[in-house]
């Protein structure tokens, strides 16, 4: 199972829910999630929002290669 070292998320200001995953980064951001969910749309990223607030981030295979 992959770790991850904040990888800029904590330092940008969010909480990394998951230091271990398999493909699904869980952030507990400090924005809002509409406002996550506007500029991830702007920029053509996908996301997954859970009714908690919290977003999913899933890595694709042309993503770690």
């Amino acid at each position: 199972m992959p770790t991850v070292n904040n990888a800029g998320v904590e330092e940008a200001g969010n909480t990394l829910v998951n230091k271990q995953f398999f493909d699904t980064l869980t952030i507990k951001p400090r924005d809002d999630s509409d406002v996550i969910a506007r500029q991830a749309k702007n920029k053509e990223i996908n996301l997954r929002y859970y009714p908690t607030g919290m977003v999913g981030y899933y890595f694709t295979l042309e993503i770690i290669m």
